[in-house]
């Protein structure tokens, strides 16, 4: 509300500022002005619609601009000072060739041409190579330094997997979560999807976020990016985490090796499960319920409360019970991992 008030109250100023200036077209001192000109003063009215018209001018091009990312707009105004200022230092070079004669003829001329030139190479270098400085209005801050913890960004992926509200509400996520208004658009066509498991698959997600919107936990932020939409979402993902200098949540590992290559960070929820299971040493003795036989004679297969597969020797006629099995070996590979054990006597 306190833009509206503003925006109204400058409304009123610049009437007022109209106004103003009628009465003072109108007065005894303009009269000679007129009369030299031949011309009347414009009506008071008019003066007041000029100006408000002046103030809707601006205000359309204040609405425009705040839908314009602040390093677009600090790259572009340090862009036109550094061609100007380039500009300037070049024709006091260029002076130096040409006579007064020439210079007062063509001094113009050149001032234009090198003020159009370098300003526009200006804007467009600073502009393309935007997101290598924090450009900070007023001032240009040229080394990229951590102001406050980075901030994460949220993919689809990690959203309908879940684990990421059950991570927060441990309190250990202090940092603020962003959610690209592109992956929230994805998210709800996946959950209007006409496939069945798409849809369920949309609807958990979309119910993950308001669990996250109403936790005392985090800080959740759904933020317009303004990217290209004819980018694909993983594209504009890695964008905007280079843009705001944050960390990616993924499940996606495609998604991971291309930000990787890109600089940009990753948090994989599956390497903090993996990091988690807890570890089992040769020799360790553990209880496993049974819950199918295995694949060669005598083995049985059973899981951990992680999903963890546990393969028993000796405890074929074991499976449908709970057995104490003592660990022989861990296999940790790309899929997961699985412990191989040998069954001792049955817990009862």
């Amino acid at each position: 509300m306190g833009i509206y008030f503003i925006r109204a109250l400058f409304a009123l100023i610049f009437a007022g500022v109209g106004w103003q200036a009628g009465v003072s077209l109108h007065s005894d001192a303009m009269e000679g002005f007129w009369t030299s000109v031949k011309m009347t003063p414009p009506p008071l009215h008019w003066c007041i619609l000029a100006s408000v018209g002046l103030y809707l001018v601006m205000l359309a091009f204040e609405v425009g601009v705040g839908h314009v990312a602040i390093s677009t707009i600090s790259a572009v105004v340090f862009g036109l000072i550094v061609g100007f200022i380039i500009a300037n230092l070049s024709y006091s070079v260029v002076s130096l060739f040409l006579t007064q004669d020439q210079e007062a003829k063509f001094g113009v001329v050149f001032r234009l041409i090198l003020g159009a030139v370098f300003c526009y190479l200006g804007v467009a270098t600073i502009y393309k190579t935007r997101d290598r400085f924090n450009f900070i209005i007023p001032y240009v801050e040229f080394r990229k330094e951590q102001r406050g913890p980075n901030p994460i960004v949220l993919d689809t992926s990690s959203i309908i997997d879940g684990r990421v509200a059950d991570i927060a509400e441990t309190g250990f996520l202090d940092v603020p979560i962003i959610i690209p208004r592109f992956v929230l658009d994805e998210l709800q066509s996946i959950a209007d999807s006409e496939d069945k498991l798409k849809r369920v698959r949309g609807r958990r997600g979309l119910d993950i976020l308001n669990r996250l919107r109403h936790s005392q936990q985090v800080a959740i932020e759904i933020r317009d990016s303004h990217l290209d939409v004819r980018e694909s979402v993983d594209a504009r993902l890695i964008h905007l985490a280079k843009r705001i200098h944050g960390r990616i949540v993924t499940n996606d590992s495609p998604l991971e090796k291309i930000a990787q290559l890109q600089g940009v960070d990753i948090l994989n929820i599956n390497d903090l499960a993996n990091a988690l299971r807890p570890v089992f040493i040769p020799g360790e003795e553990i209880d496993i319920k049974l819950i199918k036989p295995g694949e060669g004679p005598g083995q049985a297969v059973g899981y951990l409360e992680d999903g963890t597969m546990v393969v028993i020797e000796n405890a074929g006629n074991k499976v449908g019970s709970v057995a104490r099995a003592v660990i022989t070996s861990v296999l940790q590979r790309s899929s997961g991992r699985m412990i191989f054990g040998k069954a001792k006597t049955p817990v009862e």
